[in-house]
């Protein structure tokens, strides 16, 4: 059984092959029909195994394909190779994505033969341990319910699992980015005139060889065995104790796409069954599978071109930290350390070369793109949930004038750092109001995410409509107008959420014993620091021409006072 030559992925086409568009076809034939009846998107039961096949296929075509320059790049975007062509590239693979074969097969340890015995079902990331069911606590992902798995299926959960692992256990290694990396990618839209295909979106993450060496400087291109690039061909690096880590320099970059840090054989039954995933019929079944720990110990600065990362400002040396799942999802107030970077925020290389490239920009200049991010929020070793969202990417014009640009994300940035200024008022606000002594240790350990999040969902739509309107208008001759619309648009919008959430979870209390005095005074507090605090002004000064004024009037004020104290002027 065989994971590129197999027919077993539903997927979508364009047009009417059925009366829901699907098909099943193998990733052979991922180009068939490219002119008539592509290929536009992907269909799987459970949405961290659809973002997994992303991944994989991303990887796969990054094998098999890496352009070895911008202008070849977008020559295969456009004109990517036909059907034959394309099975003649991956043929050169094909052997190595055996799923069922007795020694090396698809992300399986090549030399494990015994080892614990475990229930297919927990295979998923979010399925009860073995104490769990033992005290009877699986009451929200309960045991049982995923008994036998279609062998491709299992294949791909396999695959989801060495690439979000988080920490197993004593020995069980965590993934290449982690546990729970937050994956970010870069996806065309659909427009009225043409259908986005799935090519385009998988292409549109792929690097050049340029970029791909850039990204993982470690480590070595030099080293083409494909023993480098898919680790089951090669035993696992047994990592039980000190000096056993691997290290890039020890694989070839493209090895992040399929890294390997569980050792695991899946355990077949020749019967046929039904997958409990797809309630479809299979050929063959998988029921459980065989794992052992201490397999590759990650370490060291390995860098995944999906992946955005947090430096050390303070030491560089130091590997960046990829960033993980977070709890609450992605959302706006990410934008900023996703899409361009941030403070100590480096975003995924796919996004750094898609502003750097010339090229790529000229051919994603005009189309709809979207940021993809998801990824599993993990408290350790437990899976909290799964999040994805998408959120709005721009490519700038090939022409456009570095100051605006720069000029616009610092425009991002006040509208980011003011929503968060206002957050943090709310929550003290609320945490006044519930607490006599707010500085108790009880009030400060009260959890107030609940503000954040309603906060934010409720103005994120807001935020993005001003947004498209600063980027829509970058070179507009009426920009600065346009602006102080925006930004006031934006400052009113922050007042109201914030004083409606206010209101809601301090006025409507069922507290007989509240102190409405003390709310309102508290409330009072609030809108005038929403008004004129210092915080706000950065934003203010879009549309306020009153806030300039104030700022320049305090500014000479401190040089008459440094002045007068024997300041530059005076010091002779």
């Amino acid at each position: 059984m065989n994971i590129l030559s197999d027919s077993w992925l539903p997927v979508i086409r364009d047009k009417n092959k059925t009366k829901s568009n699907e098909d099943t076809i193998s990733i052979y034939n991922l180009l068939s029909d490219y002119e008539v009846n592509p290929v536009v998107d992907i269909v799987a039961p459970r949405p961290d195994l659809r973002n997994a096949i992303y991944q994989l296929f991303i990887g796969i075509v990054q094998v098999v394909m890496t352009p070895q320059s911008p202008i070849e790049w977008a020559k295969q975007f456009d004109s990517p190779p036909n059907e034959e062509k394309f099975k003649e590239l991956l043929d050169t693979i094909k052997l190595f994505f055996e799923i069922d074969n007795s020694v090396a097969a698809f992300m399986q340890d090549l030399e494990l033969k015994e080892g614990e015995e475990k229930p297919i079902a927990s295979i998923f990331i979010e399925s009860p341990g073995a104490k769990t069911i033992k005290d009877n606590l699986d009451h929200f992902v309960k045991r049982d319910t995923i008994t036998t798995l279609d062998p491709y299926w299992a294949a791909i959960a396999l695959y989801t699992l060495q690439t979000f692992a988080p920490s197993g256990g004593v020995g069980h290694r965590v993934g290449v980015r982690g546990g729970g990396p937050l994956t970010t990618m870069v996806i065309p839209l659909d427009k009225p005139e043409h259908k986005v295909t799935l090519w385009e979106k998988l292409w549109t993450n792929i690097l050049t060889k340029s970029e791909i060496e850039s990204t993982c400087k470690a480590a070595d291109f030099d080293k083409t065995e494909l023993q480098s690039i898919f680790p089951w061909l090669k035993p696992s690096k047994i990592s039980e104790g000190k000096g056993t880590e691997l290290y890039p320099q020890e694989c070839n970059p493209l090895h992040v796409y399929f890294a390997m840090p569980r050792r695991i054989r899946l355990v077949f039954s020749d019967k046929m069954g039904v997958c409990s995933l797809t309630g479809k019929e299979c050929q063959k079944e998988v029921t459980g599978f065989i794992t052992k720990n201490y397999g590759n110990n990650y370490s060291g600065p390995w860098i995944h071109p999906l992946n955005p990362y947090r430096i050390d400002m303070k030491n560089t040396d130091e590997p960046p930290l990829s960033i993980k799942g977070q709890p609450g999802g992605v959302h706006y107030r990410h934008w900023l350390g996703l899409t361009v970077g941030y403070a100590d925020l480096i975003p995924a290389s796919v996004l750094h070369y898609i502003e750097q490239d010339l090229t790529k920009r000229v051919v994603l200049r005009k189309k709809d793109i979207v940021l993809w991010a998801a990824g599993y929020d993990m408290d350790n070793m437990k899976a909290r949930s799964w999040h994805e969202s998408t959120m709005p990417y721009y490519v700038f014009d090939e022409n456009a004038d570095l100051s605006n640009i720069n000029a616009f994300k610092n425009d991002v940035r006040t509208l980011i750092e003011t929503s968060g200024e206002i957050i943090y008022s709310l929550r003290s606000a609320v945490r006044k109001a519930w607490f006599k002594d707010p500085s108790s240790p009880t009030a400060k350990k009260a959890d107030f995410s609940f503000l954040e999040n309603a906060f934010t969902q409720n103005t994120e739509q807001k935020f993005y409509s001003v947004l498209n309107t600063l980027y829509s208008n970058i070179t507009s001759q009426t920009l600065k107008d346009i602006r102080a619309a925006a930004g006031k648009e934006w400052h009113q919008c922050l007042q109201r959420e914030c004083l409606k959430l206010f209101e809601q979870w301090c006025f409507t209390s069922q507290d007989g014993q509240k102190d409405l005095k003390k709310i309102f005074q508290i409330r009072k507090e609030l809108i005038n620091w929403i008004l004129f605090g210092k915080e706000i002004k950065l934003l203010k000064l879009w549309y306020d021409d009153t806030v300039d004024k104030e700022i320049k009037d305090k500014n000479k004020s401190k040089k008459k006072k440094q002045s007068s104290k024997g300041g530059p002027d005076n010091d002779r």
